[in-house]
């Protein structure tokens, strides 16, 4: 028996009717319907003109293609519920309509984990901002329009709060770190009820064997590094801002 994978949206496009056309599912002939907590994957195809593959859009140009989803203001001050990119590398620039309408082949295949789509949506609010667009590979890179519209979000009443930690990760596992003056500290995990869990950082420092770097999976789908640092002789976490892959 196949065991499910989550909602998968499906829809081809025409990037110059974005304003007036609303994508509709390929799977159930509707508009785009978005239910929060679930796992998604959209697979996409974009042309300029009637979809064909004389139309398809030519990728080789764009450096990243995000896809955001944002409250029902202006997109360009909504709140970002969520935001995911996928690279150049992982664009199938030679998908045709053929393949991607029997689903053998993807233009763009993008994963939205539950953890980013866990949100809990307005009461009364459905209608959503789906943006996407490309950044190109310019010196100055540009913005492209890729889908810009009004989307269904439904609150799926699935739990946003913290999930339970699995069974390989649970309170009172340690984290070691190799601090700054050359000792190792670790790090725990302790449940402090209603679903929080806190860090605890141990102040004494021991020579043993620890880890430089942990990475950290973040809400944007990008990893970033922990490290260890002294503020006034008090040790904490600290999230690197540049983010990698």
């Amino acid at each position: 028996m196949k065991q499910p994978s989550g909602i998968i949206i499906r829809f081809a496009t025409d990037i110059n009717s974005w304003k007036s056309a609303v994508p509709l599912d390929a799977n159930t002939g509707a508009a785009v319907l978005i239910p929060t907590g679930a796992d998604l994957t959209f697979q996409l195809f974009f042309s300029q003109g009637a979809i064909s593959d004389a139309t398809r859009i030519d990728f080789s140009t764009i450096a990243t293609v995000y896809v955001v989803l944002q409250s029902t203001n202006s997109p360009h001050n909504g709140t970002i519920y969520w935001s995911k990119s996928i690279a150049n590398a992982d664009i199938n620039n030679a998908c045709t309509v053929a393949n991607w309408q029997a689903g053998t082949d993807q233009q763009i295949s993008l994963a939205i984990p539950n953890a980013l789509n866990a949100f809990q949506a307005p009461q009364g609010s459905q209608n959503y901002w789906l943006v996407i667009y490309g950044v190109t590979i310019d010196a100055t890179p540009k913005q492209i329009v890729l889908c810009a519209s009004q989307v269904a979000v439904v609150d799926s009443g699935l739990p946003i709060g913290a999930p339970t930690l699995p069974v390989t990760f649970k309170a009172g596992t340690k984290l070691s770190f190799v601090c700054s003056d050359g000792q190792t500290r670790d790090i725990s995990f302790f449940h402090m009820g209603n679903g929080r869990w806190n860090l605890d950082i141990l102040q004494a420092g021991y020579n043993g064997a620890g880890q430089a770097v942990y990475s950290l999976y973040c809400p944007d789908g990008q990893y970033r590094d922990l490290t260890m640092v002294s503020v006034q002789g008090v040790w904490t976490l600290d999230v690197g801002q540049a983010g990698h892959s």
